[in-house]
């Protein structure tokens, strides 16, 4: 039995009709993706262990405060007592310059991560185009060009709903489908 595609999504500005395409084919997507995504990790450990190390100078610059806070409060301070106020004091001030430090550097390397995520998003685009080509009658490669914000939402998850029009779901399970993946991405 020889099973029609009939259904169909908005994609690039136009209504696209499935069509049959091999099971390789949609591994190869599935692994361009992911190796895609890969290419992201160090950088979103990079931004992680920064927030780490800034949250724990913040916290150890606040502790400092709390206890020059309350040295300050002593009625008769002792010279010891004066000495670790001005210790603290110093220890403050170094803890300021590593922070602002720490920053800059993450700033610095954030611009060059701009150039690193702008080539992420013409690769991405690419492949989406490529599976598009694949997956719908009469898509070509360059449509990709046209794509909104939901298609850019739709591309990455193109897969699931060929794989759900392969299986004779009915057109309302495909929208549905549809609808659900654009509403998932306003959380």
């Amino acid at each position: 039995m020889v099973m029609k595609m009939n259904q169909s999504v908005e994609f690039c500005g136009k209504t696209r009709k499935f069509q049959r395409c091999p099971n390789k084919t949609l591994k190869d997507y599935q692994k361009t993706i992911d190796d895609i995504q890969d290419k992201i990790i160090p950088l979103a450990e990079r931004t992680r262990d920064f927030q780490f190390k800034l949250t724990e100078l913040e916290d150890e610059q606040r502790a400092i405060d709390k206890h020059i806070e309350l040295l300050e409060q002593l009625d008769d301070a002792s010279d010891d007592e004066i000495r670790e106020c001005i210790q603290l004091t110093k220890q403050k001030l170094a803890l300021q310059r590593q922070i602002h430090d720490l920053r800059r550097e993450n700033d610095e390397l954030e611009k060059d991560d701009k150039e690193f995520y702008g080539d992420l998003d013409e690769e991405l685009r690419l492949c989406y185009g490529e599976f598009a080509s694949k997956i719908f009658k009469e898509f070509d490669v360059e449509e990709i060009e046209e794509a909104d914000s939901t298609d850019l939402t739709i591309a990455p998850r193109l897969g699931e709903l060929y794989r759900l029009a392969t299986t004779g779901a009915k057109q309302k399970d495909i929208d549905k489908l549809y609808a659900k993946i654009v509403k998932d991405s306003f959380r």
